[in-house]
């Protein structure tokens, strides 16, 4: 027959189980949902509509962009207050569509939209060859620039009807078509005389900072 404990024993015995107890019965404590997700674009086609569910849902939802377009090389936040596995959908302006699913948000709040990103482990991805950071530090505002291939002509204005303030930055994606060399023109608000940067290698780096006028190579 087993023994019982005597009292000091079990008096020990009770005072081992009850420090050990927040231990073993201390829940893991969740995650809290991401209170918005940032899509970059890194395909060479804008983004017309983006759609983002918890992967429990039935349906996707509401659209996202609500009218917006997010062009190559341009990213949005959008606000997103559900569970952290979710489903995402792209569709872009030629009507194709992409979709991932059962994407962990509370770990990945960042993801680059790009060929292959449907199945790549990394849902951030690296910078495309062709994405190029324009920062304008001219102290001036550009109202219309113009990167290009220095033998295919200047091209249209990349920045449509909008403008570039001072000390702020624009993703521009390229097609390389095998080329390097590329020529920048900025035309600044007020301001009658371009600057114009020549012989940019984008082959070797991918940022073109825009610097006072005096700083320009003509």
């Amino acid at each position: 027959m087993r023994r019982a404990p005597a009292p000091i024993a079990r008096l020990f015995l009770y005072l081992a189980l009850l420090s050990a107890a927040p231990a073993l019965a201390a829940p893991s404590r969740p995650r809290a949902p991401p209170p918005g997700i940032t899509v970059a674009n890194w395909s060479p086609l804008a983004i017309r509509e983006i759609y983002v569910s918890p992967s429990s849902a039935e349906d996707w939802g509401r659209e996202r962009l609500e009218g917006r377009q997010v062009a190559a090389g341009d990213d949005i936040w959008l606000g997103y207050g559900g569970a952290c596995r979710a489903d995402l959908r792209v569709v872009f302006d030629n009507e194709g569509a992409e979709e991932r699913r059962g994407i962990d948000l509370c770990r990945n709040d960042f993801i680059g939209v790009r060929p292959g990103w449907t199945t790549s482990g990394d849902l951030a991805g690296t910078i495309p060859p062709g994405l190029v950071l324009v920062r304008n530090r001219s102290g001036l505002t550009i109202a219309r620039l113009y990167l290009f291939d220095a033998a295919a002509g200047r091209g249209t204005d990349v920045l449509g009807v909008d403008v570039l303030p001072d000390g702020l930055d624009i993703n521009l994606l390229l097609p390389r078509a095998g080329r390097c060399d590329f020529s920048l023109e900025a035309a600044f608000l007020g301001e009658q005389e371009e600057t114009r940067y020549s012989g940019i290698d984008l082959c070797r780096g991918h940022e073109i900072t825009i610097a006072p006028r005096a700083a320009a190579r003509n």
